[in-house]
């Protein structure tokens, strides 16, 4: 897509006005109709493209000796949706993992750099960083963390937290603590906060920030925020492997392997573990699949733990009009929670374990 196009696509995509964000799509697919990312894109939007026309497209240009690693991705995440619609699951996978392989090998580079960093300095970040001391108390500033595995639930359970009757800033995905704790300082952090407009009395100086990675530095939240919440969103692991490689998140580098995902998982699991062990209560535990199954109950719970009074506004998060999402789910989020069969993805499990068992030789 054009430069203009892309940033009228997110706009619109972000305040959930998906037709007018399809018609950016369908116009840069004017210029470039063989650009297989876009019929992606409209596919996720709910738009009506998997059908006979676009698979012999994308055929096509598969077997064009020219084709970009990009073309290849897509057109090998899009084969997978034709798959799913037949539920032949062991095929989706093996398209999945292909798309994802050449959507690697489109950001190598960038990717293996970014690697190094999830899986070899954020985990000793504590060791390497050593905070500043502050002269000044941040215990009146109540920020809520939503940290967890991604596809989890962390968007919604952010939604519902700020759509009650009290006015809580919603920080989404903030990544403050990921681009400034290098710094060592407790003051810019809890600035960047407040340039972001979410630090504010009028809140009770309560927001939220769901920048899922911030389990790796829960131990600095404690300190600088010593009022803070923590919300650790847990998921079934093949529920959430699935989800990844369907949803395709483009700027994760461990998301596009099983290997590095299962490291990943095993990384955030170790870590959670630890700082339970750490800070005894400070982490509170929700689970997506028993989230969803009684969504009134678990969410007066998790209201309650996060001191912010309970309304049934807050299970009509999906009514609201000033929504803005940026994140994976921002199509999902306008909708109301439905109840997921806990059987969903079983079928997966056997094609997932056979290719685990692969990498594993």
């Amino acid at each position: 897509m054009q430069s203009h196009e892309v940033k009228d696509y997110n706009i619109y995509a972000e305040l959930g006005q998906f037709k007018e964000a399809a018609k950016c799509l369908q116009t840069a697919l004017k210029d470039k109709p063989n650009d297989l990312e876009t019929f992606y894109m409209l596919h996720r939007l709910g738009e009506k493209v998997l059908d006979s026309t676009l698979k012999n497209k994308i055929a096509e240009v598969l077997s064009d000796n020219n084709c970009t690693k990009m073309n290849l991705a897509y057109g090998n995440l899009l084969l997978a949706k034709f798959e799913q619609l037949d539920a032949n699951y062991e095929g989706e996978l093996n398209y999945l993992l292909e798309g994802h392989d050449y959507f690697f090998q489109s950001k190598e580079r960038k990717f293996e750099a970014e690697l190094k960093y999830w899986f070899d300095v954020l985990p000793r970040i504590e060791e390497i960083v050593s905070l500043e001391k502050s002269n000044e108390s941040n215990s009146h500033i109540k920020p809520i963390f939503i940290v967890g595995f991604p596809r989890c639930g962390s968007t919604l359970i952010e939604k519902i937290i700020t759509s009650g009757t009290k006015r809580i800033p919603m920080g989404e995905e903030t990544g403050i603590f990921n681009t400034l704790i290098h710094q060592g300082s407790p003051t810019k952090i809890v600035e960047a906060y407040q340039q972001r407009n979410l630090i504010q009395a009028e809140s009770d100086y309560t927001f939220t920030d769901k920048s899922l990675e911030n389990f790796f530095y829960i131990g600095f939240i404690k300190k600088i925020f010593p009022s803070a919440k923590v919300i650790n969103c847990t998921r079934d692991i093949l529920s959430s492997i699935i989800s990844i490689l369907q949803t395709n998140l483009t700027e994760l580098a461990w998301a596009h392997h099983l290997k590095y995902i299962y490291q990943f998982f095993n990384l955030y699991h170790q870590k959670i573990e630890h700082l339970k062990t750490t800070f005894p209560n400070f982490i509170y535990d929700l689970n997506y699949e028993k989230f969803i199954n009684n969504p009134e109950t678990e969410s007066k719970k998790l209201m309650e733990h996060c001191n912010v009074p309970w309304n049934k506004r807050c299970l009509k998060f999906y009514e609201r009009k000033d929504i803005v999402s940026n994140t994976a789910s921002d199509v999902q989020i306008r909708k109301t929670i439905h109840k997921h069969s806990l059987n969903k993805y079983l079928p997966y499990k056997p094609f997932v374990l056979k290719h685990k068992e692969g990498e594993n030789r």
